[in-house]
């Protein structure tokens, strides 16, 4: 019977411990928590990386670190090739204002030409 008190004891001394820390939980922490939460979140895009609101970007992550470097690599290469292309269109627009000023220059010069045999 002793030990039956013990273990009863024990049990009700074990149940008043966590009845104790037991307490209600404020719904904005845990919203706080969520979002703490979420932002640990490791990206796997270019776009999540750079979504810094919702996702990690600690580089000291070996797997974002690594996403960095080809996400870096990418928009460089994109930035190359719009500027390239930028780069052709202006190009391109030199020779046709080019090609215009001299069917322009070329129009007016037989006219000219004709004008002072008149004389």
């Amino acid at each position: 019977m002793n030990v039956r008190l013990i273990v009863l004891s024990a049990a009700v001394a074990t149940a008043t411990l966590f009845s104790m820390s037991a307490k209600a939980h404020d719904p904005e922490q845990f919203d706080r928590l969520m979002q703490i939460a979420e932002l640990q979140k490791t990206p796997t895009t270019c776009v999540e990386l750079a979504d810094t609101k919702h996702f990690s970007n600690d580089i000291a992550n070996v797997e974002i670190k690594a996403l960095k470097v080809r996400c870096d690599k990418a928009a460089a290469k994109a930035k190359a090739a719009a500027k390239a292309k930028a780069d052709a269109k202006a190009r391109a627009d030199a020779r046709a204002k080019a090609k215009a000023a001299a069917q322009a220059k070329a129009t007016v010069k037989p006219a000219e030409s004709s004008h002072s045999h008149s004389h």
